[in-house]
């Protein structure tokens, strides 16, 4: 398997159209999907947002994800002979919302879990199936009335299985559990998965992550490490510890805490992974872990998460999201329609 698979990105585009590119496509998509009858969302419910003007780094994580999601499924879609299943244990409300100007501009854009069936669907092959769970029962209802919805409006269904509300709250480190049950009583040779763990409440536990490749070893992991709010926890011993699966002294420096993190993932198999830092204009706010399942070489994820970190999002923050979003939108122009800020990145090439 070889980086040819990925001849259909294009290896010269620039990082500006780049940014521009991927912040049109989830700027769209929100559209897209806010326009379909019935889709489920009331002013300010029914999304994970923040305050205003905060939270905007949440559209680096999803463009990186699905930057990732657009390899993977070139690479993995290729393959006939086995299922391939997408796992989200953290789903939320599926949607994301952002917000600056009081509130007054607000970007929707799809959550990982739904953003991967829009992107699936465009595949020539996508996810076989998809199965998604939240603990909260209310977040779950939105996820199955959005995935009803979303389905109804195109000609390729999309299989998914999300737990009925009327289950009440449901444990994510349970349900991983049958869910790998489920799938392997299938019959299936080889079990074939992305996982995406958005951890931020250190909800799956180290033991949960080392069922997952007891049990399945044919599957690829995103795992979101809070290097921030894990820092702040440090001294909750008994979390830290159910976490990270081993004792975490206290007074480590924040900046190592990932890396310990990384050589408790590679104890249990997960030995292949590349980090992506995704930063604010302050400062640094929480780690990407792209981990590929063993026995193959990885070849293809090294060079592609390399690019987005050493080159695409080196310098890139969440004031620069904010920046590209008003681009996309046409705000920040002058009287003669030049868009000023596009000016701007053009004359310096900060980022080509």
């Amino acid at each position: 398997m070889t980086t040819e698979i990925f001849k259909k990105i294009p290896k010269k585009k620039s990082n500006f159209d780049f940014y521009i590119q991927y912040i049109k496509e989830l700027v769209e998509d929100g559209k897209y999907l806010m326009q379909i009858p019935n889709f489920p969302w009331s002013n300010n419910n029914y999304f994970y947002t923040k305050k205003d003007n905060k939270g905007w780094w949440m559209v680096t994580k999803q463009i990186g994800i699905r930057y990732y999601d657009e390899g993977y499924l070139n690479i993995w879609g290729n393959k006939q002979n086995f299922k391939l299943y997408y796992i989200d244990p953290l789903s939320s409300w599926g949607m994301n919302r952002v917000t600056k100007n009081h509130g007054n501009d607000q970007f929707i854009f799809p959550g990982t879990s739904v953003k991967a069936a829009l992107v699936s669907e465009k595949n020539k092959r996508g996810f076989d199936e998809f199965f998604l769970n939240d603990l909260n029962p209310k977040k779950r209802e939105i996820l199955i009335k959005r995935f009803t919805v979303y389905n109804n409006s195109i000609k390729k269904s999309l299989k998914f299985n999300i737990e009925p509300p009327e289950k009440k709250n449901i444990d994510s480190n349970i349900w991983i559990k049958k869910v790998l049950n489920d799938i392997t009583r299938r019959g299936n040779r080889f079990i074939n998965y992305l996982m995406v763990i958005d951890n931020e409440g250190m909800d799956i536990s180290y033991n949960t992550l080392k069922y997952i490749r007891d049990k399945c070893r044919f599957g690829d992991l995103i795992i979101t490490f809070q290097d921030s709010l894990i820092a702040r926890a440090i001294h909750k011993v008994t979390a830290i510890k159910n976490f990270f699966g081993t004792n975490v002294d206290e007074s480590i420096k924040s900046t190592e805490l990932c890396k310990i993190y990384i050589e408790q993932l590679s104890n249990i198999g997960l030995d292949k992974i590349e980090t992506l830092p995704i930063r604010t204009k302050t400062g640094f706010h929480y780690t990407l872990l792209f981990c590929c399942r063993e026995g193959v070489s990885a070849e293809w994820l090294t060079p592609m998460i390399e690019k987005l970190r050493d080159e695409r999002f080196r310098s890139w923050n969440d004031r620069n999201v904010q920046q590209f979003w008003n681009i996309v939108k046409g705000k920040n122009t002058t009287f003669d329609g030049t868009n000023t800020i596009l000016d701007k990145w053009l004359r310096k090439k900060r980022f080509n």
